[in-house]
């Protein structure tokens, strides 16, 4: 019952503070596999999964300078 109740609280609460602040370990990265050159830049993709969904929430490319 307090996996129940806890597992409703978090969706309320999901509804009513934004998903970021509500629940940072929600979210699971990993890297995609895609690598890309962009300038002089060498950039990798990261995409977070919403764990209470299971939908893409948000990707990320981090790159950095190896060229020029």
């Amino acid at each position: 019952m307090t996996k129940f109740m806890a597992a409703i609280g978090d969706k309320l609460l999901a509804k009513l503070v934004p998903s970021e602040t509500a629940h940072a370990d929600r979210y699971r990265c990993y890297y995609t596999g895609v690598w890309y050159r962009s300038g002089c830049y060498l950039c990798r993709q990261y995409c977070c999964v919403d764990d209470y969904t299971g939908e893409i929430s948000h990707c990320t490319d981090p790159c950095e300078r190896v060229y020029c």
